[in-house]
């Protein structure tokens, strides 16, 4: 039975759709069961005094020819457009969006995104509260077996040419850059005061035991002997009575 509709919800202040959907009976009318995008510019539209306006596409059609009708609509809206629609998936069956795109769809798309219709967010600075609620909601979040990579090594996820790669890309991330005088005070100031578990340092003293060590098997060259003893000069070595030693100014 031909019972289906393909819908789309438009903006009056610039007649751009921002959703299309498929449904039947009163589907296109109803809030619920919507993402967290189209519940936005929704509640934007109200706080503006912006008009919205429902505008059924297609009607009479059955569910296959609605889930069709639904993806071109999506697709010509995003691609040909450039509208700012909210849907997250194609329609149809659904599947997300962006990993579906070719590489200039999903520039085209991103720069849509970032200029978004809502526009609410656009130069928005938050306040020194939000960012301490949003720090206290999310603190914890990913501290031990909530963390994804809890228990997993990251070797596991690449083949070795990945993996050397992604290594190289961190030893040379900071390679030639240096910290500002004003992020080095930050970084102390965060440091501060801070205290390492027993558990962490236990961790850290096995990281390096034994073939772990980088060292482990290997001997300094004299070269580096002369150099690390050059680097000392003008230390002062003190011996405590536990037998630690350490190195002043």
């Amino acid at each position: 039975m031909n019972q289906y509709y393909v819908y789309e919800w438009i903006r009056l202040d610039n007649n751009e759709p921002f959703y299309v959907g498929k449904g039947k009976g009163e589907r296109c009318f109803t809030e619920k069961k919507r993402n967290k995008y189209f519940n936005d510019i929704l509640k934007y539209c109200r706080n503006n005094s912006i008009e919205i306006a429902i505008n059924i596409l297609e009607s009479g059609l059955s569910n296959e020819e609605a889930l069709m009708t639904e993806c071109w609509y999506i697709n010509e809206y995003i691609c040909t457009y450039g509208f700012n629609i909210t849907n997250q998936t194609w329609g149809g069956e659904g599947g997300d969006v962006v990993s579906m795109m070719s590489v200039e769809e999903r520039i085209k798309y991103s720069i849509k995104m970032r200029n978004s219709c809502l526009g609410k967010n656009k130069g928005h600075i938050h306040s020194e509260e939000s960012k301490l609620k949003m720090s206290k909601a999310k603190k914890g979040m990913y501290l031990g077996n909530n963390n994804p990579m809890y228990g997993k090594n990251i070797k596991d996820y690449m083949d070795n040419a990945s993996y050397e790669a992604w290594k190289s890309k961190i030893r040379n991330s900071m390679k030639g850059k240096t910290h500002s005088e004003e992020t080095k005070e930050k970084i102390r100031k965060a440091l501060l005061g801070r205290k390492i578990s027993e558990e962490t340092k236990e961790k850290l003293r096995n990281l390096n035991k034994g073939e772990k060590n980088p060292m482990y098997g290997r001997r300094h060259t004299e070269s580096n002997k002369a150099l690390m003893s050059k680097c000392h000069e003008k230390s002062v070595m003190v011996e405590f009575p536990n037998g630690k030693k350490m190195s002043f100014e």
